[in-house]
C-alpha cells in the first residue's frame, strides 16, 4: 500500500487536491508499519539462526537498500568499510535488522538533510560499528531511557519508542554491546560492539 501510495503521489499534478488525500494515506502507512515492526520486532520469540555472517557485506547491503528512499535522497554518507570482510556469529536477518532501525533513527533525527558517517572496523577481537550523524542528538539524561519500550524523543506520532529497544534486544542476543554518545558530526554517535566469529582474526 505504502509503495503504491508513493508511486500515486509522484504521478499526481502538484495542483491535484487528491495529494492531500495520497499524503494521509502514506503517513497512516507508516505509522501502521512503524507500530507493528516494533511490536513484532520486540515480542517475537528469541528463536535464531547463529551462522557465519559478513558484517560489511550486511552493511553495504543494508545501506544500498535505503539510499533511493525518499528519507535518505538528501544524506551525505561517509563510509569507512574494511576492504576485507568482517566476519561474526550471528543470525543475519537480525542483525540486518539492527542496522536498518539505527539507519533510520538517525535519518530520522536529520529529517533527510545532513551527513552520516559509517565506520566499521575490528577491535580487541569486537566488530565495531560506529554510527555518527549531523542531528541534534540526544540528551545524556535521556541516553539510557531511549532502550527502553515505548519511549521515545520524538513528537506524539511520530515513534514508536521501540526502534532503539529492539536492537539492544538483539545486540544482546548476540553477546553484543550498544552505546549513545556525542558524535563526531554534532549529532549522536552510536556505537555496536560484536564479537568476531571464533577463529577471526583480531587486526585493528
Amino acid at each position: 500500500i505504502l509503495g503504491h501510495a508513493e508511486l500515486l503521489l509522484e504521478d499526481l499534478d502538484v495542483n491535484d487536491v487528491r495529494r492531500e488525500d495520497v499524503r494521509a494515506i502514506i503517513e497512516e502507512c507508516r505509522r501502521c508499519k512503524r507500530i507493528t515492526g516494533g511490536l513484532l520486532g520486540f515480542a517475537r520469540p528469541t528463536k535464531t539462526c547463529f551462522e557465519k555472517v559478513d558484517l560489511c557485506y550486511l552493511l553495504n547491503n543494508a545501506v544500498s537498500s535505503l539510499k533511493p528512499q525518499h528519507l535518505f535522497r538528501k544524506i551525505a554518507f561517509d563510509a569507512l568499510f574494511p576492504v576485507t570482510p568482517i566476519y561474526v556469529h550471528g543470525d543475519a536477518d537480525r542483525l540486518r535488522q539492527v542496522l536498518i532501525n539505527l539507519l533510520i533513527n538517525a535519518a530520522q533525527a536529520m529529517d533527510g538533510l545532513g551527513r552520516m558517517r559509517l565506520d566499521l572496523h575490528v577491535a580487541d577481537g569486537f566488530a565495531v560499528l560506529v554510527i555518527d550523524d549531523s542531528g541534534p542528538g540526544i540528551l545524556e539524561a535521556d541516553r539510557d531511557k531511549v532502550f527502553e519500550p515505548f519511549y521515545s524523543t520524538k513528537l506524539p506520532g511520530e515513534g514508536t519508542g521501540l526502534g532503539l529497544a529492539v536492537c539492544r534486544k538483539l545486540v544482546v542476543e548476540h553477546q553484543g554491546e550498544i552505546e549513545l554518545s556525542d558524535g563526531e558530526l554534532g549529532g549522536l554517535q552510536v556505537r555496536v560492539r560484536l564479537p568476531l566469529e571464533v577463529g577471526e582474526g583480531t587486526l585493528q
